[in-house]
Formats: C-alpha cells, sequence, structure tokens
C-alpha cells in the first residue's frame, strides 16, 4: 500500500512541479511537521520541498491545523474530543494521551499563509503556535467546557517530536487554544 501510495504522489509531484517549472509561476508547498523519509507521507513532502527549493517556490510546514470542520472517520483529534463530549457523559481517549503535538488555529493559519506570501518571506516557515500539548491536556480542556470526564486509552500514542524552528515566531502570534475551545 505505501508503495502504491508513493509511487501515485511521485507522479502527481512530477507534473505538478514540471508545469511550476515551465510557467514560471510564483508558488507556495504546504509540507507538514511529518517530512520524514519514514513513510510515503513524509517522502513526498520531502520530495516537495527539495523540488520547491529548486525552483524558488516557499516551504510551509502545517503542524496540527484545528477549527471547524465535518466530523467523519478522517476527523482530526479536536474534532473527535469535541463531538464525543457534545454526545456522550465521557470522552474516550484511543491512547493514554501523553504523546505531544503543537497546534494552530485555522485563522491564524490562513493570515500567516497571507503575510508569507505578501512579504515574499523565504522558508521553511513552521505554522504551529510552537507550545506542546499532551493529548490528555487537550482532553480535558474539552471535558471542562462540555462537564464530562476524560477516560484514557491503554495504549501508547505516536510521538514524533521535532521541534519546529524560530520561524514561526515570525509571523502573526496564534490565537490560544484556550479561547477557541
Amino acid at each position: 500500500r505505501q508503495k502504491d501510495i508513493l509511487l501515485s504522489n511521485i507522479q502527481l509531484c512530477s507534473n505538478v512541479f514540471a508545469f511550476l517549472e515551465r510557467t514560471g509561476l510564483p508558488f507556495m508547498f504546504t509540507s507538514s511537521q511529518l517530512v520524514a523519509p519514514d513513510t510515503a507521507y513524509g517522502i513526498t513532502k520531502l520530495m516537495g520541498e527539495h523540488m520547491t527549493t529548486a525552483l524558488n517556490g516557499t516551504v510551509v510546514r502545517f503542524w496540527n491545523v484545528y477549527g471547524w470542520e465535518e466530523p467523519g472517520e478522517k476527523s482530526h483529534v479536536i474534532t473527535d474530543l469535541v463531538l464525543q463530549g457534545l454526545q456522550r457523559s465521557n470522552i474516550q481517549l484511543m491512547t493514554t494521551g501523553e504523546e505531544e503535538r503543537q497546534f494552530i488555529y485555522i485563522d491564524d493559519c490562513v493570515r500567516n499563509l497571507h503575510t508569507i506570501r505578501e512579504q515574499k518571506m523565504p522558508g521553511p516557515i513552521h505554522l504551529t503556535n510552537g507550545r506542546w500539548m499532551r493529548i490528555r491536556e487537550l482532553a480535558d480542556l474539552v471535558a471542562k467546557r462540555f462537564q464530562v470526564s476524560v477516560v484514557p486509552g491503554s495504549a501508547d500514542g505516536y510521538q514524533n517530536k521535532i521541534d519546529p524552528d524560530a520561524s514561526y515566531s515570525v509571523v502573526h502570534p496564534p490565537t490560544s487554544i484556550n479561547k477557541v475551545i
């Protein structure tokens, strides 16, 4: 499965970057803090970043962007926690909740993308709030808001704690996650 995803992504990148090279259009490549050579997703992001740099584009690395999204099978963690808080008497974590993530609110993300484009800032620029937060801490915030309890799971969660560089501090200050939830 990873091989098929990687081959498809390579073909997509090849076509898109060939077009960008031919046209000379300015562009921004949205990458991820998960850029790494250990998954098809990470390899694709790594390849895209290298191609973007070679073509003088701007690389922006998204961390965990949150805001309203339609709940579903592929919802992100905050949506899942809020949905449980609304529908149940407790929030059931799939893991112990000890794994940590950094987040950025969708409005901050959009505002920063606009600033990066307008000011022609060089990349890579990390879009995050710069604060590590345990998933359990996040669940506790949501649980308090909806007056429900949190039930941690027994499995350890995925932890890929790579600190962003200081580039996240050159854009607009982040909205506190406490104000949104």
